[in-house]
């Protein structure tokens, strides 16, 4: 643990960097000695994107549990486990990847199947063994499992839960590296779980990583603010002049929106909906969202197309923006998200590299 605490130390970054995780837990400085070369980590999740350009070369095999076949694949358009492995290897780029597939299309596991991916692990001499999610009950068939694990040189890294209480399980066993969430200042996320059985915590805010091909919303301006799109806003490439127009109240909205960009700022005191109601009605050409804290807000729109293309950013970007603004809101191969899920595979990433 004393070796981790000091690969982990901070400096300061900024959330505009998508790989802002990779700079905080300062992977960089063990590039020229490893990159994680040889390194087996198995990912205990939904499955993989074996397709994925990003994960063709570091992709090794795995096993689905829940179909009983050796093609460990996404059902989900999360695709959860194909964004924790993108994390690895943003930290430990040469790490070799192995899925373990225990998530189906419902949010929820056998505990069997669990207790098998762990001995499967064992059979396969995978080093490192993340697991990115949680539950409240205590599991002794698992504690025993990750405890053979242990023994046989596992190091076991999990997520200490979303819920703002005690570390749920897996992480809460002593055979485990609980793994919290902070942002690119260093704050506790306020979702995070914590207490005595927390060991780490690392970005789990706004983390930029692997979607499934072609899925992910991505929004840029000005080429050097990374932000998030809504889903079921539209997309496109708009340039305009910003127009600021507070909390988004009708009497806020001035005339000069038509065709250019608006600045709203979320209030607690204003619905939300209304103030993107009026911006439509201003005929704002884009939209972008600042959040009250330094993160990303993010929501879907429904109906689908009503919305011009939205950026969302943190508070802490409203500063960088400029009168002028070009916004570009499109899909790709990437997109943002949060939790202590994307935490856990930047612990596990390190533990690869050393």
């Amino acid at each position: 643990m004393r070796a981790l605490v000091a690969i982990l130390l901070t400096i300061s970054v900024h959330a505009a960097e998508p790989y802002y995780g990779v700079t905080m837990v300062q992977a960089r400085a063990l590039w020229r000695v490893t990159k994680g070369a040889g390194v087996k980590v198995a990912i205990v999740d939904t499955g993989i994107d074996a397709t994925h350009p990003a994960l063709q070369a570091a992709y090794r095999g795995g096993y689905d549990f829940v179909h009983d076949d050796a093609t460990p694949e996404e059902e989900t358009s999360e695709a959860h486990g194909t964004f924790v492995a993108g994390v690895v290897l943003q930290v430990a780029p040469d790490a070799q990847i192995y899925a373990l597939k225990i998530f189906g299309k419902e949010n929820s596991f056998e505990t069997s199947d669990f207790v098998h991916a762990i001995d499967w692990a064992i059979a396969h001499h995978i080093d490192v063994l993340n697991l990115s999610f949680a539950a409240k009950v205590h599991l002794d068939d698992v504690r025993h499992a990750l405890e053979r694990a242990e023994a046989a040189g596992i190091v076991v890294v999990a997520a200490a839960g979303n819920a703002a209480g005690a570390v749920d399980y897996p992480a809460a066993f002593d055979s485990a590296i609980a793994v919290g969430a902070v942002d690119h200042a260093m704050n506790v996320a306020s979702f995070s779980n914590h207490g005595w059985e927390l060991d780490l915590a690392t970005p789990g805010v706004d983390v930029y990583s692997l979607a499934a091909k072609g899925s992910g919303l991505v929004a840029t301006i000005n080429d050097n603010i990374y932000a998030t799109s809504f889903l079921g806003a539209r997309l496109g490439d708009v340039t305009g002049a910003l127009i600021d127009c507070g909390a988004g109240r009708r009497e806020q909205i001035p005339a000069s929106l038509v065709g250019n960009v608006a600045l709203v700022r979320l209030d607690p005191s204003y619905p939300f909906g209304d103030a993107l109601g009026n911006l439509v009605r201003g005929r704002a050409s884009a939209i972008i969202v600042a959040n009250s804290e330094p993160r990303f807000f993010y929501t879907n729109v429904n109906p689908p197309g009503v919305l011009p293309p939205v950026a969302s950013i943190g508070s802490d970007d409203v500063a960088r923006l400029g009168a002028t603004v070009h916004v570009v809101s499109a899909q790709s191969d990437f997109r943002f998200g949060y939790g202590t899920s994307y935490a856990s595979p930047h612990v596990a990433g390190v533990v690869a590299l050393l």
